[in-house]
């Protein structure tokens, strides 16, 4: 079953500590109005300087990404515990992790920028999202937005990737290769689809949609070093985005896995597969996390 989720604390305490979280939530808003003007800057200078748009562009970005981990860091005392591979610091990877809660994308965020890669983040996002003032305009330059219908989305996926490998800035491409969150009723129909057809069911995780990995590993293929495995875990239960922005949430386990991506099948369902496999194993991992409390340490 998954990890139940982290209680909140009655009602005065949870009130008390909102105010603690007020310069969290203005950093996250202001900020992101910040890094969205710098991106209409950005663009606007391009066509005098290429060079000098994207610099102004990765600049905001990542002054955004590092305050944010700052802050939590010194005002909350947050600890990223990490196990398994070291650290990477390569240039161009796609980064495929398990997603039980908002605040995973603040802990890939923190391990990005530990590897000083935080402003090469790019993630896939609801095509919603970018109606959202603020935020939702600051995605639009780092996030592919899908409609989560491949169909539909294959086109804007190509042109982001062109764009991407046209550039000579590093990338770092976030797939929640679940495609939503896990919660107990998703767990169910995850796992009587994996029975269906003869499949282990997994008891943390839900099955991976795999055409996306594919055509994210054949798109960038040319430029990509490595696909990092991240497995993330939460020891007292999955918290929100409330917990961290209010101190509740301190220690994140993230457990890493490296492979060079010479190591990858070529063919697309070579490479479902393959990713399929990297999940049952971080099934057995997280099984391991939830009795021990810790990750393995290799």
């Amino acid at each position: 079953m998954p990890q139940p989720p982290l209680p909140h604390p009655p009602l005065p305490e949870r009130a008390a500590r909102g105010l603690l979280g007020a310069p969290i939530v203005a950093l996250v808003l202001y900020g992101a109005f910040g890094v969205s003007l710098s991106q209409l800057a950005g663009k606007a200078i391009r066509p005098l300087s290429a060079r000098g748009g994207r610099a102004l562009g990765r600049w905001s970005y990542g002054a955004w990404t590092r305050g944010l981990t700052g802050l939590t860091h010194r005002l909350y005392g947050v600890e990223l515990v990490l196990s398994g591979a070291p650290l990477p610091a390569v240039r161009d990877a796609v980064l495929i992790a398990n997603h039980q809660s908002m605040l995973d994308i603040p802990v890939i965020v923190d391990l990005a920028e530990a590897a000083g890669r935080g402003p090469a983040l790019r993630w896939f996002a609801k095509d919603v999202l970018k109606y959202v003032p603020g935020v939702g305009w600051a995605l639009r330059d780092v996030a592919v937005m899908v409609k989560r219908e491949w169909a539909r989305d294959q086109r804007t996926i190509e042109q982001v990737f062109a764009g991407l490998m046209d550039s000579p800035d590093p990338f770092w491409v976030v797939s929640f290769s679940e495609g939503t969150r896990i919660t107990p009723e998703k767990l169910a129909a995850s796992q009587a689809f994996s029975e269906e057809r003869g499949m282990r069911p997994l008891q943390h995780l839900l099955r991976p949609r795999p055409k996306g990995f594919a055509a994210t590993v054949s798109g960038l293929r040319p430029r990509l070093q490595e696909v990092i495995d991240l497995t993330l875990g939460y020891p007292e239960g999955v918290p929100d985005l409330e917990h961290l922005a209010t101190g509740q949430a301190r220690r994140f386990h993230v457990h890493l896995r490296r492979y060079p991506i010479e190591d990858l099948p070529a063919e697309e369902e070579a490479l479902g597969a393959w990713l399929q496999a990297r999940f049952e194993e971080k099934d057995a991992l997280l099984d391991h996390f939830y009795r021990e409390g810790r990750f393995p340490s290799a």
